[in-house]
């Protein structure tokens, strides 16, 4: 099947494109599979910069508007379609950018058994296909085996950022997100009631109660947080209903409120492109930057944004 997307050009990948084929083969021993593992920051011209990686390309408007607005982060955009493979290498090599690199890979698989331990800086997966039907559900991209791989990926600190407007996958995922992340904590307010940043903003989510925030996190607020609970009350501020049955945890993120993930999404992102991702103003002619890229919707859909912090404690 062809999307038409050449349009009768011819598509280059250039030197931006990168085939999961030329790679060494992952060897059939399980003690030996780790020499498979490596670092794509090797790619790049300075392999010293941030790295971040996003989950299905589609046609390349993420990887072309935040590569131009942010040149010193190296950026690899991973889709499987082949098509759409090249034609957004293609697109990055018209624009003459440097610091992106697009794989043509299943991502879950290339997390997997490829990227060695804490290499990447933030994963960014937008809009990804919820595979609506049941007997598809294996498909989602957001699965327990997907969390361990981009904690496992991501450095202390690094961020996973996701955005949907599907509100079933939207429901899966805080179920997983509930198993990968637990406890409430909020910023110490003014004494006012009102947060000290002035910006309103509800909990993050918190792994170990004794944990030191990470720097990733203190950074995108300017207040100070210290622990789970908030130092004028007694009382966790993750308590439950009674009756109420906690979860088992598997562990290793912190979760920020969903205001908070998606104020993270559109101000660390390049920019427009975070609006664009986090908008709930989206209108039946919107632009959408997701896999597919033009997304229209019959009607507006807000959509879900979700921050996981790595934390290794």
């Amino acid at each position: 099947m062809s999307f038409g997307l050449a349009r009768g050009r011819q598509l280059d990948p250039g030197g931006v494109g990168v085939v999961s084929a030329d790679l060494p083969p992952v060897p059939d021993d399980p003690a030996e599979r780790e020499r498979a593992r490596f670092d794509p920051r090797g790619w790049f011209a300075d392999p010293g910069l941030p790295f971040e990686i996003e989950i299905g390309s589609g046609k390349g408007g993420f990887l072309v508007e935040s590569a131009t607005a942010r040149p010193g982060v190296n950026l690899l955009g991973i889709e499987w379609a082949k098509e759409f493979w090249r034609y957004t290498a293609d697109r990055c090599r018209r624009h003459g950018l440097a610091n992106v690199r697009v794989l043509h890979a299943d991502a879950v698989e290339f997390l997997k058994w490829r990227i060695a331990e804490g290499v990447a800086d933030v994963i960014h997966l937008y809009y990804s296909d919820p595979w609506p039907k049941t007997r598809h559900h294996k498909r989602r991209v957001v699965r327990d085996e997907f969390l361990a791989e981009a904690r496992r990926v991501l450095r202390t600190g690094g961020q996973l950022r996701i955005v949907t407007d599907h509100d079933g996958y939207w429901e899966w995922m805080q179920d997983h997100f509930a198993r990968w992340c637990k406890e409430e904590a909020r910023a110490p307010d003014s004494g006012t009631g009102v947060p000290i940043s002035g910006t309103g903003v509800s909990p993050v989510r918190e792994i170990n109660s004794g944990m030191a925030v990470p720097p990733a996190v203190a950074s995108l607020f300017p207040w100070e947080m210290a622990g789970v609970r908030d130092a004028r009350t007694e009382s966790p501020l993750s308590s439950k209903a009674p009756g109420s049955e906690s979860r088992a945890t598997t562990g290793g993120f912190i979760r920020l409120s969903d205001a908070d993930a998606a104020a993270a999404i559109r101000s660390a992102t390049a920019p427009g492109v975070g609006a664009d991702l986090c908008s709930s103003e989206r209108g039946p002619a919107s632009l959408v930057r997701t896999n597919y890229e033009r997304k229209f919707t019959s009607e507006a859909k807000p959509p879900h944004a979700a921050v996981l912090v790595s934390s290794r404690a």
